[in-house]
C-alpha cells in the first residue's frame, strides 16, 4: 500500500480536491432565480374575508314620540309588510280624545243642520210679513189703513230681515268652525298613529330590541328590519393582489375555517382606494399589518347565506 501511494500521489491530491470542491458546494444555499412579481403572477384565485349584510342596509324600527311600549305585535324571524304596525305604546287619552273630537264634529253638523231648516222658514215669515206690509202700505195710500198699522208692520218685516241675516251669519261661523274641528280630529288622529311603531319597509325581523313597560324616545332604537331574499357580501382582500381583482370576477364562499361551500357569486363594486383592514378583522393582530381593498360580491343564491355571518371568498383572479 505504501509503495502504491508514493508511485500515485497525485491521484491523492485529485480526489481530495474533488471531495473538498463537493463539500462547499453542497453548503451554499442555492439562488433564488424567482422573484415576487414572477410567483404572484401563477396564483390563479385569492381568498378574501367577506361578511354577509342586506344589499339595502337595514330599515330601523323607533318611535315617533317619547312613551312607554304596551304591546309588541311581533318577534324576530317574523316577516313584515311596509306600514305594518309592530310596536303599540301607552294609548293614554289619545283614542278619547279622536272619539271626542269626532262627537263635537257631529254636533256641530246637526245644529248645521237646524239652521238650514231654520233658514227655510224665515225666509217664509219674511216673504208673509213682506207682502203683508205692502198690503197695509196700499191701503195706507188710498185711506183705508192708519199710518201706526202701516208702521207696525213695515218694523215687523225689517226685524224679519235682521232675525234672517243673523241665522245665515250663524251658518257661515259654523261652516268655520267644522273646518277647524276636523283639523282637530286629523291632529287627534295623528297623535294616536304617533303611538303605533310602524315597519318602514317590508322584510324580516333581525333583531327587536322593545320589551313591554320599556321608556322610549324619538331617538331609541327598537329594532331593525332586512330583506333577506337580497344579500351582499363585503369582502376585503389583501393589497398584494389589488391590481388583480375586477368586476365580474366569480367567487366561491367557503364557512370560515372550513372548506364547506356555501355559495357563489360575482364581484360587482371594487374600491378605488386602499383602507385599513376594518371590523371584518376582529382580533388585534389580524388588522394591523398590510392595508386592503374593499369589495362587493353578489351572491346567485341566498341560501346558505346568514346575515352578519363571515365567509372566506375564493375569487378567480384569471
Amino acid at each position: 500500500m505504501k509503495l502504491f501511494i508514493n508511485k500515485y500521489p497525485f491521484l491523492l491530491i485529485a480526489l481530495v480536491g474533488l471531495l473538498y470542491a463537493a463539500c462547499k458546494q453542497s453548503g451554499k444555499p442555492q439562488q433564488d432565480t424567482e422573484t415576487t412579481e414572477t410567483m404572484l403572477a401563477k396564483v390563479n384565485t385569492v381568498v378574501a374575508i367577506g361578511k354577509v349584510v342586506p344589499a339595502n342596509g337595514y330599515e330601523w324600527l323607533a318611535s315617533p314620540v317619547s312613551g312607554l311600549v304596551k304591546e309588541v305585535m311581533v318577534k324576530e324571524g317574523d316577516h313584515v309588510d311596509a306600514g305594518e304596525v309592530v310596536i303599540k305604546l301607552s294609548e293614554q287619552t289619545a283614542p278619547l280624545a279622536v272619539d271626542l273630537s269626532k262627537v263635537q264634529l257631529e254636533r256641530m253638523l246637526a245644529q248645521n243642520k237646524s239652521s238650514q231648516s231654520s233658514i227655510q222658514e224665515e225666509q217664509l215669515k219674511l216673504a208673509e210679513l213682506r207682502e203683508k206690509y205692502e198690503t197695509s202700505h196700499t191701503l195706507y195710500a188710498k185711506n183705508a189703513e192708519t199710518r201706526e198699522k202701516m208702521q207696525a208692520d213695515s218694523n215687523a218685516w225689517k226685524q224679519q230681515e235682521q232675525r234672517l241675516l243673523s241665522v245665515q251669519q250663524d251658518i257661515k261661523a259654523t261652516a268655520v268652525d267644522q273646518k277647524a274641528q276636523r283639523i282637530n280630529i286629523r291632529k287627534a288622529e295623528e297623535d294616536y298613529q304617533a303611538l303605533q311603531v310602524r315597519a318602514s319597509g317590508s322584510g324580516t325581523i333581525v333583531e327587536l330590541l322593545a320589551e313591554v313597560g320599556q321608556s322610549v324616545t324619538p331617538s331609541t332604537t327598537l329594532g331593525r328590519v332586512a330583506n333577506t331574499d337580497s344579500l351582499l357580501v363585503e369582502a376585503e382582500v389583501d393589497e398584494l393582489f389589488v391590481d388583480r381583482v375586477n368586476i365580474g370576477q366569480s367567487v366561491s364562499f367557503f364557512a370560515v375555517g372550513s372548506k364547506r361551500a356555501v355559495g357563489t357569486g360575482k364581484i360587482v363594486y371594487v374600491s378605488p382606494t386602499l383602507m385599513d383592514k376594518s371590523m371584518l378583522y376582529e382580533s388585534a393582530n389580524e388588522g394591523d399589518d398590510r392595508r386592503v381593498r374593499r369589495l362587493k360580491i353578489k351572491p346567485d343564491r341566498s341560501d346558505g347565506l346568514l346575515i352578519n355571518a363571515k365567509v372566506d371568498c375564493q375569487i378567480n383572479i384569471q
